[in-house]
């Protein structure tokens, strides 16, 4: 009206919404490259696993090894100390009779002292071993363990192992090489695809209502909409940052090829080192034996020699002495040997 103004309202006093909205990756380059590395990366975590598996099974057999050469060490010593007691009355009555001097029942003294106290020292370093060893296996440590084997039992044919070729594939270590290649291929292929567009399309529905009292069960008021489309985003220029992160994944390819030459060629120098090294320790094992066996025949003849009267107590000390040498030297040349053959199948990949 004229000379005044007129208050108007325009809608409603209320507005309720109601909606659904769904979007989905139709095609990312990125996305799908991104796939293929999270399964290999499965694999590479297995093969990781596998070789750290192999590596603790052959520690965990070398201490085992340690273990019973100590124990049989101990068991060695216990049978020599036995045998000395047993010399040691027999020089002590001869010693009476005036038949021996007494300085041949104190060399046999002094020898059953040090045996005493390697006794000791191997007992200790036992018990340290066998902790060790639970450590290792993730064994109670307060548990009891007990050790029934033999180390001879240990010691298997090795000689077909000297004949296979070294074979670099047959190595876990050469799967996690191949995996982290292929990991790196695919990393150029991700900064590639970082070129490509990506598409996506998304969908909406929603209903409306608009009310001026808030009774939303009346249908009349309700007014539905749906919205369906894609949407584009195409790279158009990134100041040539992925064509240097594209170069640099190269380099990366590239060096990944460089290691796997180089751990060929260090499988076929670990092969040929392990079975020259087992060759060595089978011909000390050899010898160590052959020894053990001529001293324990010295002894027993510097023996019967002395106590018939034709030999002298220091020969039969010394010759006790080079046994008890022998039989150590043996059971050290047994541990190489077997520790050697591990080592060998680790080279060839047949250590399972």
């Amino acid at each position: 009206p004229i000379g005044g103004l007129t208050p108007a309202q325009f809608g409603t006093k209320y507005q309720v919404k109601a909606e659904v909205s769904v979007n989905q990756l139709i095609f990312d380059g990125q996305y799908i490259v991104g796939l293929k590395a999270s399964r290999a990366v499965k694999d590479l975590s297995l093969s990781m696993r596998n070789t750290s598996e192999i590596n603790i099974k052959a520690n965990v057999a070398k201490l085992y090894l340690q273990v019973l050469v100590l124990a049989e060490t101990q068991d060695l010593l216990g049978k020599n100390l036995e045998e000395l007691n047993t010399n040691i009355k027999e020089m002590q009555a001869m010693v009476n009779e005036g038949v021996a001097d007494a300085i041949d029942l104190d060399r046999l003294t002094l020898t059953k002292q040090r045996v005493s106290n390697q006794i000791e020292n191997i007992m200790n370093a036992h018990a340290l071993m066998r902790l060790l060893l639970k450590l290792q296996m993730g064994y109670p440590v307060e548990d009891p363990i007990g050790l029934s084997d033999k180390l001879d039992e240990h010691m298997g044919e090795a000689e077909k192992l000297l004949d296979m070729e070294a074979v670099a594939a047959n190595r876990p270590e050469y799967k996690t090489l191949l995996v982290n290649r292929e990991l790196q291929h695919l990393n150029v292929q991700r900064w590639q695809a970082g070129y490509l567009p990506q598409l996506a399309g998304f969908f909406t529905y929603s209903q409306n209502a608009y009310v001026n009292q808030f009774k939303l069960n009346d249908g009349s008021n309700w007014f539905p909409t749906t919205v369906t489309g894609f949407s584009m985003s195409v790279p158009i220029f990134d100041g040539l940052s992925k064509a240097a992160k594209i170069q640099q994944a190269k380099l990366d390819v590239e060096r990944a090829d460089i290691n796997i030459h180089r751990f060929e060629q260090a499988v076929t120098m670990q092969v040929e080192r392990a079975q020259n090294a087992y060759n060595l320790a089978k011909s000390e094992y050899e010898a160590e034996k052959a020894n053990y066996s001529l001293a324990s025949r010295i002894y027993e003849r510097s023996k019967t020699m002395y106590h018939e009267g034709m030999g002298s107590s220091f020969e039969m000390t010394s010759a006790l002495t080079d046994l008890y040498t022998a039989q150590t030297a043996l059971l050290q040349a047994s541990y190489k040997l077997i520790s050697t053959q591990i080592n060998l199948q680790k080279a060839l990949g047949q250590y399972n």
